[in-house]
C-alpha cells in the first residue's frame, strides 16, 4: 500500500520538474577557413582579448578585431588535422539552455563520390555571440557531403 502512494507522488514530482525553453543566440561570423595549423580538435568559449590573439595568430599575420568582451564573446572551434580537403566545420546554433550555453556544431566530411584536394587542412570557425559566463556543451554530429 506505501508503494501506491509513493508512486503517483514521484510521477507528479517528474512531470513537474519542466525545462526552461532554449533562447537561441545572434552568431556572427568572424572568421572561417582550411588552414588553421590546430593538429588537434578543440572547441572553446573565448572570454577574452589575450586568448582571442594567442588562437588568431596561427590564423593569419594579422590582428584580429578588438571584440568588447564585456558583451560579446568569442566561439572557436577547430576540427583537427585531414589528410585531404573537402572537410568544414561550422557552428551552426548557440541558445542559452537551463543556465549553460549550449552550442551545435557540425562537421562536414567529404563523401565517397567527392574528389578532394590531397594536402593537410585543419578546418575552423570563429564565431561571435552576446557575453556569457558560465558551463559551456559543445553538441557535434558528423554530416557527410555527397559530391553527385
Amino acid at each position: 500500500m506505501r508503494h501506491s502512494i509513493l508512486l503517483p507522488l514521484v510521477f507528479m514530482v517528474t512531470a513537474c520538474a519542466s525545462t526552461s525553453p532554449a533562447e537561441e543566440l545572434s552568431v556572427v561570423e568572424l572568421a572561417r577557413g582550411n588552414y588553421s595549423h590546430q593538429p588537434t580538435q578543440m572547441f572553446e568559449l573565448v572570454n577574452n582579448q589575450p586568448r582571442l590573439l594567442q588562437i588568431w595568430r596561427n590564423l593569419d599575420g594579422r590582428m584580429p578585431p578588438a571584440i568588447d568582451f564585456q558583451e560579446y564573446a568569442v566561439i572557436a572551434v577547430f576540427m583537427g588535422e585531414r589528410r585531404t580537403g573537402g572537410y568544414s566545420i561550422i557552428v551552426e546554433q548557440a541558445a542559452r539552455e537551463d543556465g549553460q550555453l549550449v552550442i551545435d556544431v557540425v562537421m562536414r566530411t567529404p563523401g565517397a563520390d567527392c574528389f578532394t584536394t590531397q594536402a593537410l587542412t585543419q578546418p575552423y570557425h570563429l564565431v561571435v555571440i552576446p557575453a556569457f559566463k558560465g558551463p559551456v556543451e559543445f553538441r557535434t554530429r558528423t554530416m557527410s557531403i555527397s559530391c553527385q
